[in-house]
C-alpha cells in the first residue's frame, strides 16, 4: 500500500475534524501574497501608462528623453524580476516544508510499526488514516486505503465477540488486545495474530492498530 495521507481526497475534512490540532502557518499568508502581486501590477501599469501618455501627447518638435525611457523600463524590469524571485523563493520554501514533513512522517511511521507484522492507524469512525505495506500483503481484498480497518473487521477469522470488543474499545477510547486467525491472509492462511489497539492522545479519536505473530 503506497498511498500517502497527503494524496487523499478527504485529508482536509479529517484535519478539520480534529479540534486539538494546532494549525501552523508556513510562509506568507495568501492574502498578503495577493496584495503584494496587486501592488507590483499596479506599479507596472502606472509606469507603462505614464510612458504611453508621454509618447502620445508629446509635441511634434520634442523627443522623449532616452534616459527617462530607460528609467521606466528599468523600473518595470525590476518589478518583474522582484516578483519572479519572490515566487521562486516561496515555491522552494513550500517544497522544503513538504519534504521535511514527509521525512518526519516516514520516521514516525517506521517507528510505529517497529517489531510488528502489520500496523495501521484509524479513527473512531473506522476510517483508516494509514496502513503499512505488510497489511496490504495480508489483506489483498480491499481497494480503498480508508477501508483497511473495515477489511480487518470483516475478516472471517474475527469472531463476533472479538469484533464487539474492538468496537467497544473504539467507543470507550481504551486500549484492548485480541487474538485472531487471519483467514484472508495470502501468505500463511489461518496464522494466529495478536492485535493490539491503543488510543492516541493527540489528536483525540484516533487509534493505532498493531499486529504481532502469536
Amino acid at each position: 500500500m503506497s498511498e500517502r495521507f497527503v494524496d487523499r481526497t478527504d485529508k482536509k475534512q479529517l484535519i478539520k475534524s480534529c479540534p486539538d490540532f494546532k494549525l501552523r502557518r508556513h510562509g506568507v499568508p495568501p492574502v498578503q501574497v495577493v496584495y503584494m502581486f496587486m501592488a507590483v501590477l499596479l506599479a507596472v501599469v502606472i509606469l507603462v501608462g505614464h510612458l504611453v501618455i508621454k509618447l502620445l501627447f508629446l509635441p511634434d518638435n520634442e523627443t522623449t528623453p532616452s534616459d527617462e525611457i530607460l528609467t521606466i523600463l528599468f523600473a518595470i524590469g525590476f518589478c518583474i524580476v522582484a516578483v519572479a524571485v519572490f515566487a521562486v523563493s516561496l515555491i522552494y520554501r513550500i517544497r522544503d516544508t513538504i519534504l521535511e514533513t514527509e521525512f518526519q512522517n516516514l520516521i514516525f511511521a517506521s517507528a510505529g510499526r517497529l517489531g510488528t507484522d502489520f500496523c495501521l492507524i484509524t479513527n473512531k469512525d473506522k476510517i483508516t488514516i494509514y496502513c503499512d505495506y505488510n497489511f496490504s500483503q495480508l489483506f489483498s481484498a480491499f481497494d480503498q486505503h480508508e477501508e483497511a480497518f473495515n477489511c480487518l473487521l470483516s475478516d472471517k477469522g474475527l469472531k463476533k465477540a472479538e469484533k464487539d470488543k474492538i468496537m467497544k474499545a473504539l467507543k470507550d477510547n481504551k486500549p484492548t488486545k485480541i487474538s485472531m486467525n487471519f483467514t484472508s491472509s495470502t501468505t500463511d492462511p489461518n496464522k494466529k495474530y495478536s492485535v493490539v489497539i491503543d488510543p492516541i492522545s493527540r489528536p483525540a479519536g484516533y487509534f493505532i492498530v498493531r499486529g504481532y505473530s502469536a
